[in-house]
């Protein structure tokens, strides 16, 4: 009766509904007969079966994240600096991002630490939000190169992860990075701004 509102085929449907059925017998039988084994295993097959169902027919939000992500980790070089940008408003989507890339692959606090006159690369990569391009810009010549089709929780194709190449300035202003004792756990979280690696962006 229920099938069209519940996500996945029609067979996935009528397994989920025979296995529910079982669930029930075997929970309410263990109560009936006072077994504890047979309440134990209408639990867990529930469990294991809602699972099974959601990893099968849910959809996955962060699908094309996690294809974006190893592309764009073997698009970038292994001699050039992958960093990525840890202020992505109030989200910790960093924490999801940097597990799919390099280990090497540095944590920015914010996109002014870009400024940092300890990076001497002429060049390097920025995992961020579409929308920082202009950001970047300001830095050196920003391009493109690979971008997520669809990011979890996206409001606009500006919220979107992608992978900008920043050629930077020649004659960029470099300043020491803040101390970071500096940073509190409100900014570590996105919930409050700073400190910034020059003036703020």
């Amino acid at each position: 009766m229920l099938h069209a509102r519940i996500p996945g085929p029609f067979w996935a449907t009528s397994l989920l509904a025979l296995a529910w059925l079982i669930c029930v017998t075997a929970f309410f039988l263990g109560f009936w007969r006072k077994d504890a084994r047979l309440v134990l295993t209408g639990i867990l097959c529930g469990i294991f079966t809602a699972c099974c169902w959601g990893q099968s027919c849910l959809p996955d939000r962060t699908t094309q994240d996690t294809l974006f992500l190893q592309r764009a980790d073997a698009l970038v070089p292994r001699d050039r600096t992958l960093f990525v940008n840890g202020d992505l408003k109030g989200e910790l989507d960093f924490f999801r991002i940097s597990f799919y890339l390099r280990p090497q692959a540095p944590l920015l606090h914010n996109l002014t630490f870009l400024r940092d006159q300890r990076i001497t690369a002429s060049e390097v990569y920025v995992l961020t939000r579409a929308s920082d391009a202009e950001k970047l810009a300001t830095l050196g010549r920003c391009d493109l190169v690979l971008q997520s089709s669809k990011t979890r929780r996206e409001q606009s194709p500006a919220d979107r992860f992608t992978l900008f190449r920043l050629r930077f300035h020649p004659n960029l202003l470099r300043y020491p990075a803040p101390d970071p004792a500096t940073i509190s756990a409100l900014q570590a979280y996105g919930q409050k701004d700073g400190p910034f690696c020059g003036p703020p962006l």
